[in-house]
């Protein structure tokens, strides 16, 4: 970026005068990857929520479960999450959704893999709700002359 780039989007000063190493950090949505680690709830025969693993591909979290409610015609308030991940970034995380195993293992999104479904009685159950505390495991990658390198991994529990 230029040094009249910088200033739009607020970088007006460094902490050194050294010149940087000249790469780039996140190139592609794939070079950010977040795992938020969740234990699944008790699986409940008959129970009324879905509760799958969702990996999404450079997807916003809101915008993603709104695209999931429309697709499953059910609405949005049907689908439980911990807390939203980074749009620019390859993310998995637990969901709630009330609606039937079937209508959720037919669900079909681009860039988006729905797996481990189960059955649980109820999300305040399976305590898969907005600011939850979860572990989360991220991923960075570094590219520097088109060679690919991991620069840092970190985990640590977030949320309340």
């Amino acid at each position: 970026m230029s040094a009249k780039g910088e200033a739009l989007v607020g970088i007006e000063e460094y902490i050194t005068d050294t010149k940087g190493i000249g790469g780039r950090l996140r190139k592609s949505p794939e070079d950010f990857r977040v795992n938020e680690i969740s234990l699944p709830p008790k699986e409940v025969p008959g129970g009324k929520w879905t509760i799958a693993t969702v990996t999404a591909n450079n997807w916003e979290t809101n915008r993603l479960v709104r695209f999931m409610s429309k697709k499953m015609r059910i609405g949005r308030d049907r689908i439980r999450f911990a807390g939203t991940k980074d749009k620019r970034a390859v993310s998995t995380q637990l969901m709630a959704i009330k609606a039937p195993i079937g209508t959720v293992q037919a669900l079909d999104l681009k860039d988006v893999e729905i797996a481990n479904q189960s059955l649980a009685g109820a999300a305040l159950q399976c305590r898969v709700q907005f600011g939850q505390a979860s572990l989360g495991q991220f991923c960075c990658f570094f590219t520097f002359h088109d060679e690919v390198s991991t620069i840092g991994t970190a985990s640590g529990i977030y949320g309340p």
